[in-house]
């Protein structure tokens, strides 16, 4: 150990080294550094631990986060209640509960807001493109990379949130405009798209994967071990239904086609949307914007923020409190059978599978 500041309560056993290092310590969440663990040019916050070979160098290591098992975090900021295991982290600021439980690659990440998950195998991506490494990458909040997904670089998620690139998936470089939406290979060949255009399907993560939303809704509000730092659980909030609105105009075509493309509907990046999935998004973004003000009229009414308030004088106009309320009674009833049909999917799938699955679960 060599020209470190250790804070009080701090807990260093069988380290590899430990150097030119500040460790924030302190109850109830002691700070430890243990087992081969290397830090170098860091900064530990309160309640993290590095353990089990990882490697931190030039680095922050934010409050009740985790780096371990040959993890690797090189210059760059970790965010609070986050998990690195096994993969890479270089040249990059991920924001509060970024989990990479697995061997996995990010680089010239933006992600300020954090709550996502990279899966095993998933590269994202190259910040070098054979001239300059000067490439970056912008995922949106709770952004889901699938296994052995590979994002190519320039690219930009931020106003995609709580998107999900699917296994096997190459992303072409390009911006993605449309929350909650699914990234696939195609289901099918299209004439006069490019083959290695993917396939979106925008609002698929609330219109098929609801239950996936309720559940990371409660675990950010019950894994949430940091002190000094809070933040909102929810993610149906304004900040998200605002980028809902704005899907919804774009989605709103002038020339229905059955097939559009970033020439027709700014914002799909280099992937292919069709109209089944075009209608299908207008609806899904409609109801869980009619929802998120509803709820609150309905919870908290004292509560109601300007742009709720303006949104239902707009699309409810001298409609009853009691009609309003008889409403968001039904959109309930509807949105606990799409979390109730999401999760049924893998049981039943389960089911016929394995043959002893539906016994333990």
């Amino acid at each position: 150990m060599k020209n470190c500041f250790i804070g009080s309560g701090v807990e260093i056993l069988n380290a590899c080294a430990l150097r030119n290092s500040t460790v924030l310590g302190g109850e109830p969440n002691p700070t430890s550094v243990l087992d081969g663990a290397l830090v170098r040019d860091s900064i530990l916050k309160w309640g993290s631990r590095v353990d089990s070979g990882a490697i931190v160098e030039k680095s922050i290591v934010g409050e009740a986060s985790v780096v371990e098992k040959h993890g690797k975090l090189t210059s760059s900021f970790l965010g609070p209640n986050s998990v690195l295991a096994e993969g890479e982290i270089t040249a990059s600021l991920a924001g509060p509960f970024t989990s990479s439980h697995h061997q996995s690659l990010l680089i010239a990440a933006r992600w300020p807001g954090g709550r996502g998950n990279i899966g095993y195998g998933a590269n994202i991506g190259s910040n070098h493109t054979s001239r300059l490494p000067d490439q970056e990458i912008r995922p949106g909040e709770g952004m889901f990379f699938g296994l052995a997904c590979s994002v190519k670089f320039p690219a930009d998620y931020s106003q995609a949130p709580y998107s999900i690139i699917a296994t096997g998936v190459t992303a072409l470089p390009g911006r993605v405009e449309f929350p909650f939406s699914l990234i696939c290979e195609p289901f099918s060949s299209v004439d006069g798209i490019p083959p290695a255009f993917n396939q979106i399907i925008p609002g698929w993560v609330l219109s098929d994967n609801l239950f996936a939303v309720k559940r990371n809704e409660e675990k950010y509000s019950s894994r949430n071990r940091a002190i000094h730092w809070k933040s909102d659980a929810k993610i149906i909030r304004e900040e998200t239904v605002r980028m809902m609105m704005s899907s919804l105009q774009k989605l709103n075509v002038r020339s229905v086609k059955e097939i559009y493309t970033e020439s027709d509907i700014c914002g799909l990046g280099k992937n292919y949307l069709t109209e089944a999935h075009r209608l299908r998004a207008i609806e899904t973004y409609r109801f869980h914007i009619r929802y998120f003000a509803l709820e609150c009229l309905s919870n908290s009414p004292d509560k109601l923020s300007v742009f709720q308030r303006d949104y239902l004088e707009r699309e409810f106009p001298g409609v009853s409190g009691k009609e309003l309320h008889r409403i968001v009674s039904d959109m309930r009833d509807v949105i606990a059978e799409s979390i109730r049909i999401s999760r049924e999917k893998d049981y039943t799938r389960g089911c016929r599978i394995i043959t002893d699955y539906g016994d333990v679960r």
